[in-house]
């Protein structure tokens, strides 16, 4: 048995999913309509990423997109999501989500902040209890990859490509969503919701819903998260080369060391400041404002009671890169530094992790 769990699918679509990543810096002054520019940069990372491109050869085609969504006023992309096929089984579609748009005020604000308030599941249910509840960040952030139309293919939301990809096919249609950080949770909830309305878009039921997520962040509360897990558990049917020791067929991919995962449950409080220790202690000063902070937390998030999916599934073991370390009488401004320059090297560390460090490469996944 494989040291880490789904190993093959983990390896395949981390390359998918840090390829959303392909032209994030690309402004509306360079290019207000940069699908196109998008696509060609993801084109030529796939022969570098060995894992779907095995002989330099891409087994695997843009069939959807990229398409890409900015928010009015604003100058950088906020979304951008595209989907492939397999060029040798046409029945093997993945969705990839992008993560947040680092250079992003806004999709910081309302892609990943907003979090106090909660929406009930699934959208537009009139009273929560059905699904539980979601964040107002992925509620909206949801609503905005299913309105994103590509201009590419003649083909316009995510829902009509896969209504005319499955009709289009024969026998069983596996489709895996995928994604890394925020396109992490909204590839989870994104699979979510298309086991919701598969009625819509596959009426015959011929498709096999997945997801394999990369250090996603919370979506929901504990009712929602428990609904998602029951929806994916002990599957009849599994993607080609799937691991069944998971017992579902949602993958939620986690580094140990990733504090992105452990929002936004706030009893996780402790455990994020003291993840990196002792190499990296909070340093003089930190006593003065941990309680605040802590309190603070807890009043903003406590009652929301925020719960990951598929909660029992075991972490990939990180290791710290040695590269940050602080002591007790290091100032909190240089200890808070440190603290967050490891925790952007967990966050990114999946490609490594995993085998597959082109993925990570900015020389291959280029930002502009």
């Amino acid at each position: 048995m494989s040291a880490i769990q789904n190993e093959a699918q983990r390896r395949t679509m981390v390359c998918f999913a840090f390829m959303a990543y392909c032209g994030e810096r690309i402004t509306i002054f360079d290019n207000p309509t940069p699908g196109a520019a998008i696509k060609t940069l993801i084109e030529e990372a796939m022969p570098q990423l060995y894992p779907i491109a095995p002989n330099g050869n891409p087994a695997w085609s843009i069939a959807w997109g990229p398409a890409v969504y900015t928010i009015p006023g604003a100058i950088l992309q906020d979304h951008m999501m595209y989907a492939v096929r397999n060029n040798d089984d046409p029945n093997q579609i993945v969705v990839a989500i992008r993560g947040t748009n680092g250079m992003s005020e806004v999709d910081w604000l309302l892609g990943d902040l907003a979090v106090e308030q909660m929406v009930p599941w699934p959208p537009g249910a009139v009273s929560e209890g059905i699904g539980g509840a979601i964040s107002e960040s992925t509620s909206i952030d949801l609503q905005r990859l299913l309105a994103m139309t590509s201009s590419l293919d003649g083909v316009s939301s995510l829902l009509e490509f896969l209504t005319n990809a499955i009709s289009g096919t024969s026998g069983t249609s596996f489709v895996t969503v995928t994604g890394h950080s925020k396109g992490g949770v909204m590839s989870s909830t994104m699979a979510l919701y298309l086991k919701q309305v598969q009625q819509t878009w596959d009426p015959a039921g011929a498709a096999v819903v997945s997801n394999v997520s990369f250090a996603g962040p919370t979506a929901g509360d504990a009712a929602f998260a428990a609904y998602s897990d029951s929806q994916f558990a002990s599957p009849s049917v599994s993607p080609p080369g799937w691991d069944a020791s998971l017992g579902s067929n949602m993958d939620a991919c986690r580094n140990s060391l990733d504090v992105a995962t452990l929002a936004w449950t706030a009893t996780n409080f402790d455990k994020i400041v003291t993840i990196y220790s002792p190499t990296i202690k909070m340093g003089w000063g930190w006593s003065f404002v941990k309680d605040g902070a802590q309190s603070g937390l807890m009043a903003v998030l406590g009652k929301q009671d925020f719960t990951q999916v598929e909660l029992s599934q075991a972490p990939m073991t990180g290791a710290l890169s040695g590269e940050h370390k602080t002591g007790f009488f290091t100032g909190l401004e240089a200890s808070l530094k440190a603290f967050a320059a490891e925790g952007g090297f967990q966050h990114h560390a999946y490609p490594a992790m995993l085998g597959v460090p082109k993925a990570g490469d900015p020389a291959v996944i280029k930002l502009t």
